[in-house]
């Protein structure tokens, strides 16, 4: 049986924004990734982690508590089972709806960067 998977991380410091967007983006090295894969990856909103960060400083207000949580990282996916026999069709399906309930949750403005690997 095929299951959903969402996990969510909140992240409070810019190191740890700028760090996680720096593994989706590869632009440090990630071991449990193939690096053979990597130019297959998509990447929406923002196109580098320098793009996301600009993106996220300006929507941040000036003044801000120490221990405010600056972002949340969404990991959406389905087990692996799933994607044995998923259509690239089912695939982008699933995306655009994970893509579409962070929208309709938190504001479609709100979304820094999405990406697909």
């Amino acid at each position: 049986m095929a299951y959903a998977i969402m996990r969510a991380e909140k992240l409070s410091n810019m190191g740890a924004v700028a760090a996680s967007m720096q593994h989706c983006y590869r632009e440090r090295e990630t071991r449990n990734a193939d690096p053979k894969r990597t130019p297959d990856n998509q990447h929406l909103v923002a196109k580098n982690t320098d793009e996301a960060m600009g993106k996220l400083r300006a929507l941040l207000p000036e003044k801000r508590r120490k221990d405010a949580v600056l972002a949340v990282e969404y990991v959406m996916s389905a087990s692996p089972e799933w994607f044995v026999t998923a259509t690239p069709e089912q695939e982008k399906a699933l995306f655009q709806q994970s893509l579409q309930w962070l929208a309709d949750k938190y504001g479609a403005d709100r979304i820094i960067t999405a990406s697909i690997h």
